[in-house]
């Protein structure tokens, strides 16, 4: 049984016994597109992998299922996201678990998933912000993956297009 996606790393359920269930949590701020390949080996219609957002079943898949990949698109606010692996209390299938892999989220507006991540808020999370007082804005920062605060400044260096060293692209 392949138990990674890209061959790399994955998350595998726990070992759950009948009545049991194991499951990976974590929050997400809309709004997004969060993004995963899931897969499992259990009990048709009994044991499912069930995705819940916000309390809320989203998705589920049970049986033999191979890698999948699912998108669900987040409206803005916070978001509660819980993949859960169920088994019932009667018999079993296939090897009685659960795969999870290449999950991510993809905010709507890449600045305001910047400045989130960053932890800014209010008037220094605005993009002509310079909450370091370096001189250099937030958008600016954002825009050259620098880290906001930092003392930091973009510098840019000559490259070359089409043979032509110094020109900017």
């Amino acid at each position: 049984v392949q138990e990674s996606f890209d061959g790399l790393h994955s998350a595998r359920s726990g070992p759950v016994g009948h009545n049991q269930h194991s499951q990976l949590a974590t929050n997400v701020q809309g709004p997004g597109t969060l993004s995963f390949r899931w897969k499992v080996s259990s009990e048709q219609d009994r044991d499912p992998f069930v995705l819940y957002v916000n309390g809320n079943e989203a998705a589920r898949i049970s049986g033999e299922v191979d890698w999948t990949h699912r998108e669900v698109a987040l409206p803005a606010g916070p978001h509660s996201i819980v993949w859960r692996y169920v088994r019932d209390g009667s018999g079993g299938g296939g090897t009685n678990a659960a795969w999870l892999d290449n999950v991510a989220f993809h905010p709507d507006d890449l600045y305001e998933g910047w400045k989130l991540h960053a932890g800014l808020a209010g008037a220094e999370a605005l993009p002509e912000a310079d909450p370091s007082g370096s001189g250099v804005s937030n958008l600016v920062r954002y825009a050259f993956g620098l880290p906001p605060g930092s003392a930091s400044r973009p510098t840019l260096g000559p490259s070359v297009l089409h043979g032509m060293p110094g020109a900017f692209i």
